[in-house]
C-alpha cells in the first residue's frame, strides 16, 4: 500500500526525519569552526579542549570524550568526507526510523565505534571523527533491510554483502584510517 511504500522511500531525498542529519552536519561544522578560533587554534590543546579522545585521558576516567570526540574533525577534507556520506546515507536512515532514531543510532554507533578502537587500538596520537557514526548509520540501514517484513525476495547475504561494497567504497580501508572504530560502529548500527 502507498502509505507503508513511503516509510520505506521518501518522495524526496530528504524526507522525514532529515532535520536530524542537518542537526548532526550543523553540530560538526560547528565543532570544526570552534577548533580553528581563539589563540591556540588547530592546536592539541585546542582539539583536547573540545573533546578528542586522548587515550590516557579517557583511561583516566574522562569517558565522556568517546562521545564528543564524534563531532570533531581535524581537517577540512576529513570533514567534508564526512558530512558527504552522511548526506547518502543519513536521510533514507531518518526517513525509515524518524529523527529521534536516527540520533539514538549516530549517537550509539559513534560510541561504539570510539570504544572498540580505544580497546582494541588504542594510540598515542588523538583520534576524531564522525566515520565510526557514519558507518553506523550504514549498517543501521542493512540491519532495517534484514527486517522479515520488508526483507522481500532479497536474500540476508545479499543485503550484507552490498553493505560491505558500499562501506568499501564510502569509507575504504585506508592504512591511515581508524579501521577498528569504522567496523565498530558498522556492527554497532546493525545491531
Amino acid at each position: 500500500d502507498a502509505a507503508r511504500l513511503d516509510l520505506i522511500a521518501p518522495k524526496a531525498w530528504f524526507g522525514r526525519g532529515s532535520i536530524a542529519v542537518f542537526a548532526v552536519m550543523a553540530v560538526c561544522v560547528a565543532v570544526f569552526v570552534a577548533a580553528l578560533s581563539g589563540a591556540d587554534a588547530g592546536t592539541r590543546s585546542s582539539w583536547l579542549a573540545l573533546g578528542a579522545i586522548d587515550a590516557a585521558r579517557v583511561d583516566a576516567g574522562e569517558h565522556w570524550r568517546l562521545l564528543t570526540a564524534v563531532f570533531l574533525h581535524f581537517d577540512i577534507g576529513h570533514l567534508l568526507a564526512n558530512l558527504g556520506v552522511l548526506a547518502i546515507v543519513g536521510p533514507p536512515l531518518a526517513h525509515q526510523i524518524g529523527a529521534r532514531g536516527f540520533l539514538f543510532v549516530f549517537l550509539l554507533s559513534g560510541v561504539g565505534g570510539n570504544v572498540a578502537s580505544h580497546l582494541l587500538m588504542p594510540a598515542v596520537a588523538l583520534k576524531g571523527g564522525a566515520s565510526g557514526a557514519i558507518t553506523g548509520v550504514l549498517g543501521a540501514l542493512g540491519g532495517v533491510s534484514l527486517r522479515p517484513e520488508r526483507r522481500g525476495r532479497r536474500k540476508a547475504w545479499q543485503t550484507l554483502g552490498a553493505i560491505a561494497v558500499i562501506y568499501g567504497f564510502l569509507v575504504g580501508f585506508s592504512a591511515t584510517s581508524d579501521n577498528v572504530a569504522h567496523v565498530g560502529g558498522l556492527v554497532a548500527g546493525l545491531m
